[in-house]
């Protein structure tokens, strides 16, 4: 919680960290009630309410019926002919070579940089991957601002986070992790794997499990992750959804046309 250099009467306090989908933005934006601290029953309700709503089935729910389905309009406004991005090229040749689906790549392209080559995080994150300079040095790159270096070099990273995964794993899941791992690190991902399983849920699977787990690490603000991944996947399905309409749609006008002719 907060506290300001005021009076008591106008001090405040903030809530436990949620996020919540969001009219204008692709992602879930971390929110946080903010009550007067003089009012420790509603404070205390608030964190109550919160702890026991977020992510609950009536939350996922709601989340997948309203904020999937902007997330679809509004992807459907960029795609034509089956383009994603101005980069769809680069992210077909890499995914390919690391054996990743090139629609989930240019989702968590968006979701980190908007397709800017320019951007560079508060943490120094740089390039269209956002990859830190280290670990970009530690992978043989020197200049991932440059499209196709800040790809590839992204890539790899979530290739090599992929390895550290078990095969028992479903592709799924040690997709899921992997993007939780490039976001928070693949030790606190480790950690709440450990922890999910002291909590009763099951450390092999991402959505409903480790993803609750993680959001109660003291260590990290870790729900930033939960919603960055949750982001990726809702977006990607849209991609892929969208893809197969314009597929569907280009097939059956072919038909047509042999039919007229």
């Amino acid at each position: 919680s907060m506290l300001l250099d005021l009076p008591a009467t106008h001090q405040f306090v903030q809530s436990v960290d949620y996020s919540r989908a969001d009219e204008f933005l692709a992602s879930d934006a971390l929110q946080k009630w903010t009550t007067l601290s003089i009012n420790t029953e509603l404070h205390k309700a608030v964190n109550t309410f919160l702890r026991r709503e977020y992510r609950s089935e009536f939350y996922n729910i709601n989340y997948r019926r309203y904020f999937a389905q902007r997330v679809e309009n509004r992807t459907e406004k960029h795609i034509q002919n089956e383009k994603l991005s101005p980069y769809d090229t680069l992210a077909k040749e890499y995914a390919a070579r690391y054996n990743f689906d090139w629609r989930l790549i240019v989702a968590q392209m968006y979701t980190e940089s908007r397709f800017n080559p320019d951007v560079v995080s508060h943490m120094g994150a740089e390039g269209l991957m956002q990859v830190l300079p280290a670990t970009a040095n530690e992978m043989g790159f020197s200049d991932v601002k440059q499209p196709e270096h800040g790809i590839h070099a992204g890539v790899q990273y979530m290739d090599w986070l992929r390895q550290r995964f078990e095969d028992g794993l479903t592709i799924e899941d040690r997709t899921w992790f992997s993007l939780a791992a490039y976001n928070a690190g693949l030790a606190r991902v480790q950690r709440a794997r450990k922890l999910a399983t002291e909590m009763g849920l099951d450390p092999n699977r991402w959505f409903g499990n480790v993803e609750v787990a993680i959001g109660k690490l003291s260590i990290c603000r870790c729900s930033q992750t939960v919603a960055y991944v949750t982001e990726i996947r809702n977006l990607y399905d849209a991609y892929v959804q969208m893809i197969n309409s314009i597929r569907v749609a280009a097939l059956r006008t072919d038909q047509t046309s042999i039919v007229s002719s």
